[in-house]
């Protein structure tokens, strides 16, 4: 994108050489969202896994029956409970940092539409098409 500022400010057309490339990133930013889609649904699924461990482990300790013979299934879910919630925090940190690349990734898309004189490669449906 820096080419095509230095080309801009030289006066020079890059309305051609932007073009394509705005259609470049737009592609590219459709395929992130589909990445960023995907891990939202393992994430809601790793987050609806982890509270069903937590309420069967919730279950199985104020039910009242024999503890010798619970004690190793309320350690099982315990363990994991521990080992989801640890999976969790992992694909909520990820989660965060794909959603807020995508967020940049919308600012350059505007910035290439700027610098290549028309809005071919932006992914904005709010507003009529411009021309």
């Amino acid at each position: 994108m820096a080419g095509l500022r230095q080309r801009r400010l030289a006066g020079q057309d890059t309305r051609l050489a932007g073009a394509g490339l705005a259609l470049y990133h737009d592609r590219q930013t459709r395929h992130f969202q589909h990445e960023r889609l995907i891990h939202l649904l393992v994430t809601l699924f790793f987050g609806g896994l982890l509270l069903a461990t937590m309420a069967a482990w919730a279950v199985l300790a104020l039910t009242p029956a024999d503890p010798d013979a619970t004690i190793w299934v309320s350690r099982g879910l315990g363990l994991a409970c521990l080992v989801i919630a640890l999976l969790e925090g992992f694909y909520l940190r990820h989660y965060y940092q794909l959603e807020n690349g995508v967020q940049r990734l919308y600012g350059f898309d505007q910035d290439l539409a700027e610098l290549s004189g028309d809005l071919v490669g932006t992914t904005d449906t709010l507003g009529p098409p411009q021309e």
